[in-house]
């Protein structure tokens, strides 16, 4: 996937069907690295996702069309959380 492919999609909710409990993650930001050689080689997306519960560091799937939808994508990305306050976390995944 490319970076403008994501910045088409800010806003979009996404969903982790592999979870106990259902969680769903926000797509906020999708960024060129500063250290990218040209658009769309290196970036980063930050995610936003209820304060509970919290994710580790890891691999995650997450499905593009909550509900199983026919269009569904699902994207395996290696999430980081980044940032947590009483309402939400952060996460950011690096493509490079």
């Amino acid at each position: 996937m490319e970076l403008s492919q994501f910045q088409a999609r800010l806003g979009q909710s996404y969903e982790l069907p592999d979870m106990a409990v259902p969680l769903k993650l926000s797509l906020q930001e999708a960024q060129a690295l500063p250290a990218a050689a040209s658009p769309g080689q290196a970036f980063s997306l930050l995610f936003a996702g209820p304060a509970s519960p919290a994710l580790e560091q890891g691999l995650y799937r997450l499905r593009s069309a909550p509900g199983g939808a026919a269009e569904a994508e699902l994207l395996e990305l290696f999430l980081v959380p980044i940032a947590a306050d009483a309402q939400s976390r952060h996460y950011e995944a690096i493509f490079n």
